[in-house]
């Protein structure tokens, strides 16, 4: 099991939302992290009435203020942390074309840097704890990118990297780093995706859904429930305490390869 409180960024909907709500309940303690304050509400009530103590942090983990502050604020409220969830990201799928330096310098500023971020100021607090676990959540197309998705694609595979090299150097302090890439999951951000890619494509967003499901041996997108199900697995120094640096597939065996 989880052994005290655990940091979620990306915590107010989607995937993050329910690692929230899949480990609230086993680890009794979780800061949860976003930017959008009544969403994040609304997951800390459901967590507290499932017993789970709680805190909120409105943050953009681009921002180093905010991102430090908020860190702060944690150890201020539970002391020390045994798990980190490096779940914040954005997406802008569309044509190499299209893309600007703004939207490159978005995209790296959220999905990258703001995993550097995170993990900087919220190592302390691992290491008051006297070790424990980084989970940071890229994507499928961390390790297999994809046409019109090159810089999602390439943000996701610098944390990969970044995954690796830090499980590496923290081994010896008993913190292990590991990576979750899970496929298409029905959330916000793939229904924008979904939306973003198919046009340039000349397809209809339920055109483009199903050509992908066509392409996963499941047969069926993985939910968000059985990606929290890997994330508390990984979490768990009981049961995947020897395993570090690695990058798990929640694909449905799309990128069986």
């Amino acid at each position: 099991m989880i052994k005290g409180p655990v940091i979620i960024t990306g915590a107010s909907r989607g995937m993050g939302r329910e690692i929230a709500m899949r480990i609230g309940p086993e680890c009794g303690a979780v800061s949860l992290w976003a930017t959008k304050e009544n969403l994040l509400k609304e997951v800390a009530v459901d967590l507290n009435g499932k017993g789970v103590r709680t805190h909120i942090s409105v943050v953009n983990v681009s921002d180093e203020n905010m991102v430090a502050k908020a860190a702060a604020e944690v150890e201020k409220e539970f002391g020390s942390v045994r798990a980190v969830v490096n779940c914040a990201g954005i997406a802008n799928p569309g044509p190499f074309d299209d893309i600007t330096v703004g939207d490159w310098d978005t995209m790296f500023a959220v999905n990258t840097r703001g995993v550097f971020l995170v993990t900087h100021f919220t190592l302390p607090l691992l290491r008051k704890a006297g070790g424990g676990s980084i989970l940071n959540i890229v994507s499928e197309v961390g390790r297999l990118n994809q046409a019109n998705n090159v810089i999602y694609g390439a943000s996701k595979f610098a944390v990969v990297g970044f995954t690796q090299g830090l499980a590496l150097e923290l081994a010896p302090e008993g913190i292990r780093v590991n990576a979750l890439a899970p496929g298409p999951v029905e959330t916000d951000m793939w229904d924008m995706a979904v939306r973003k890619r198919a046009a340039p494509e000349g397809k209809t967003p339920e055109q483009f859904r199903a050509e992908v499901i066509k392409k996963i041996p499941l047969g069926r997108f993985p939910t968000a429930r059985e990606v929290a199900e890997a994330a508390a697995f990984l979490l768990d120094d009981d049961r995947a305490g020897a395993i570090l640096g690695d990058c798990l597939f929640v694909t449905g065996g799309s990128t069986v390869y």
